[in-house]
């Protein structure tokens, strides 16, 4: 099922559980990795599973994020939501996307 980042924000409960496949933004710091929206406020744990942390495009992807705050790409997998937050770093989130597939990642262009 195609959506947003603001669709799972805005009504989680309706994805849970579900495939979903989003095109968003990524963020990356030494505690955890975050899908978000600039169209919206929050942010979801990104996490990677299965066999797509061994493929080119997670590759991709994880050199994108040493070099850049903010990447984009096509993340594929499983959304999950409680209704406590109880996923990642001090149990910050209660959401997260279980990507299985990544695919045309890519570094934000910055103006100078």
């Amino acid at each position: 099922m195609r959506t947003t980042v603001c669709d799972l924000l805005r009504e989680p409960e309706k994805y849970n559980g579900k495939l979903v496949e989003i095109h968003s933004l990524i963020a990356a710091d030494q505690e955890s990795s975050v899908i978000f929206d600039e169209n919206c406020s929050g942010s979801i744990l990104f996490l990677i599973v299965d066999k797509a942390d061994s493929g080119p495009e997670f590759s991709r992807l994880k050199r994108l994020l040493k070099r850049r705050s903010e990447v984009t790409a096509l993340l594929s997998g499983t959304f999950e939501h409680s209704d406590a937050r109880i996923w990642g770093h001090q149990a910050a989130f209660d959401s997260r996307l279980l990507a299985t597939s990544v695919s045309a990642a890519r570094a934000l262009l910055v103006d100078p």
